[in-house]
């Protein structure tokens, strides 16, 4: 306890310091943030090797991360701007993982290990050097950045556990990747709570657990052969190729080649169906958050190893509705919201029709008839016609929730469109489009099919 105890007056007075210095040295914030983010985090990572009960210490951890949403909240602190969470988020992080009781000490503190030192040196690098910079997702990073997180992550992975075969330097090199794309695909501090989990939980599953490091590198190879031509004919976007590419190298590493069938199932069905429709110009091919709004689910449930049968579902519901629009736009027949079944403007969120929601049911059973076909030898037809049955609900779920909260704008020309300025807005919430609703869909459903 008296370590712990030196530690917090340590912290304290590390916070204080540059709380001191950000206001002689304002335009020296970003750097003084990292100093902080890097001492902080190595006084955690201290804590949890030496403390002996490591769920009291999880409990802890989560009371300061209370602590610290109020402080960013009220704006308490100058090198807190209040647009990142940041400095909540890595005590929130390490405090579910060491009260889930699942994943081994040596995990997290090298999870931590990597948090503090790779993205310290990362932003610190990236400020002072970079000169190429891209927005992978919804924030800028540098190119420069992102190699220098991913080198010192390799390294603190091999100094953590010494690998002395090929193998395991290999599955080295791929948590170091899985660990730079947290990095590289998060948001206003979001990567302090995405880059430990990712890390500990994947060296809680290393090889032979079930985590295939070949496959990734596979997978890694044959996506940047592919990927670019997806590009040029307009499926993609380039950080929707990038994040694609992200996804297919997770699914190979945690679920094996198999797995990949029904992401790519998905993609290229979905692409298709689209040229139905009026042809869309090249800024409206899938995106980074149109990749992840489907594919997160997928990607969650292979991090928390549930059963195969729940990653397939996530697929039957992202291809259900996706194939339900795209028919239903095709169509053009009368479209009503699924809640009040009055008239709506087809493609609206919440509308249904009867042939979009006859496509809809038709995908959903495509995704069971892959499964049954992929594993014959050891799938029974009852889990067929439950993962057609639970994906076609997943789609009449993605329907009420995006009637229930979508955004809809009412434009200067009259018109209702899912698009619009904040004063516009006639219905559901201003952050909720589209892709929030996907995902929420597929996690609503799922917790619907695990409770029945």
């Amino acid at each position: 306890m008296l370590l712990l105890f030196l530690l917090f007056i340590l912290i304290t007075l590390a916070t204080f310091v540059v709380q001191l210095l950000s206001q002689i040295l304002p335009d020296n914030i970003p750097q003084l943030r990292k100093v902080l983010h890097l001492s902080a985090i190595l006084s955690c990572a201290v804590a949890t090797h030496n403390y002996s009960d490591p769920v009291l210490l999880g409990y802890i951890f989560l009371f300061f991360s209370a602590v610290l949403f109020g402080v960013i909240h009220y704006k308490i602190l100058n090198i807190s701007t209040g647009q990142s969470w940041g400095i909540a988020l890595f005590p929130l992080s390490f405090g579910l993982l060491l009260v889930s009781g699942r994943i081994e000490t040596v995990a997290i503190v090298t999870a931590m290990l990597i948090l503090a030192i790779s993205d310290a040196l990362a932003g610190l690098v990236g400020m002072r050097f970079a000169r190429s910079y891209w927005v992978p997702f919804m924030e800028q990073k540098s190119v420069l950045g992102s190699f220098v997180f991913f080198l010192s992550a390799v390294i603190i992975l091999a100094c953590q556990f010494r690998p002395d075969t090929e193998g395991y330097w290999l599955t080295m090199i791929m948590i170091a990747f899985l660990a730079t794309g947290a990095e590289m695909f998060s948001w206003r501090g979001s990567d302090n709570f995405w880059i430990p989990v990712v890390i500990a939980v994947t060296l809680q599953y290393l090889e032979p657990k079930g985590f295939i490091p070949q496959d990734g590198v596979t997978i890694l190879f044959c996506a940047a052969l592919i990927l670019p031509f997806l590009v040029k004919r307009g499926w993609l976007t380039c950080n929707g190729a990038t994040s694609a590419g992200y996804m297919g190298v997770w699914i190979a590493l945690y679920m094996g080649r198999l797995a990949l069938v029904f992401p790519l199932a998905f993609l290229v069905v979905g692409s298709l169906l689209s040229k139905l429709n009026e042809k869309k110009p090249a800024s409206e091919a899938r995106n980074a958050m149109q990749v992840f709004a489907n594919g997160l689910p997928a990607m969650l449930v292979s991090l928390l190893h549930l059963p195969f049968d729940i990653f397939i579902l996530t697929f039957a519901i992202a291809m259900s509705d996706t194939v339900s629009s795209e028919v239903g736009k095709y169509f053009r027949q009368r479209t009503v919201d699924i809640i009040t079944f009055k008239p709506i403007t087809s493609g609206l969120s919440g509308g249904v029709s009867w042939a979009g929601t006859l496509g809809g049911l038709l995908g959903s059973l495509l995704v069971a008839l892959i499964a049954a076909l992929l594993m014959f030898d050891r799938w029974e037809w009852p889990m067929t016609i439950s993962i057609a049955v639970w994906g076609f609900v997943g789609m009449l779920v993605d329907s009420i929730l995006g009637s229930l909260l979508q955004a809809q704008y009412r434009n200067e020309a009259g018109e209702i469109t899912e698009t619009g300025p904040r004063e516009q807005l006639i219905k559901g919430w201003h952050w909720c489009n589209n892709d929030v609703v996907n995902i929420l869909g597929i996690v609503v459903t799922v917790l619907m099919y695990l409770l029945f």
